[in-house]
């Protein structure tokens, strides 16, 4: 049988010959190692797994040592635990104002950041578990200070003589003397000071012309009747 690489399944006798079969294959064999390799086993120390990222697969008996298997995916075990099942994963959501800062693993949970825009309001052991968006400052004010993910905007009311309409920036009023104009409104927090053209003193010279002109013809009209 070994010349056709196999083995011998019966022995021949004086009128039949040897009944060969293939040799056994050892996947099966091989299969064991196999799962406990996917399964991680992992010994434990007083009844719990001695590291991270495994839970109890199985209990101890007379004759197997209690037994581990990793977490999946979406799920963590972060310490030396006896439990069953893994920490499911939490999730960043926009509606808690947040984003993924890390993805979890099996051994650590997902972590969380404010989202661009917001600034953490809530935390939970060191970490954000809310955020808010930042404050909008209002027209009249200006952003003194800008949020952060872990402050808020900070506005202030404009000074006097300056004007936001946005409320982003203050604005000086306008000097209508540079541009030869006069004030025709005053400004507020929000809006400029109006201008408008200087009044041109042409009719008033004229008027003032006419009066000299009529004033000189009446007084020699009248020296003229007396004589």
């Amino acid at each position: 049988c070994s010349d056709n690489n196999e083995v011998e399944a019966q022995e021949g006798t004086d009128i039949t010959d040897v009944k060969c079969k293939p040799k056994r294959k050892r996947y099966g064999l091989i299969g064991v190692p196999a799962i406990g390799i996917l399964l991680s086993v992992f010994y434990l120390v007083h009844g719990q797994a001695n590291e991270s990222g495994v839970v109890v697969y199985k209990d101890c008996s007379d004759l197997y040592s209690t037994s581990c298997k990793p977490c999946s995916k979406g799920t963590y075990m972060n310490e030396p635990n006896g439990h069953r099942s893994c920490f499911q994963c939490k999730t960043c959501g926009r509606a808690q104002g947040l984003s993924i800062l890390q993805d979890c693993t099996t051994i650590q949970d997902t972590i969380c950041e404010a989202l661009d825009g917001y600034y953490c309001l809530d935390y939970k052991n060191r970490e954000c578990i809310r955020a808010v968006e930042h404050s909008k400052c209002t027209p009249g004010q200006y952003i003194k200070t800008s949020g952060t993910k872990a402050s808020d905007t900070v506005c202030e009311a404009c000074p006097p003589g300056f004007y936001s309409p946005k409320g982003v920036n203050c604005i000086k009023w306008t000097d209508c003397s540079d541009n030869n104009e006069v004030e025709a409104q005053e400004g507020t927090d929000i809006t400029d000071v109006k201008c408008k053209p200087k009044r041109k003193r042409y009719g008033l010279i004229g008027v003032l012309v006419i009066g000299i002109l009529l004033s000189v013809f009446y007084l020699v009209h009248g020296q003229a009747n007396k004589s």
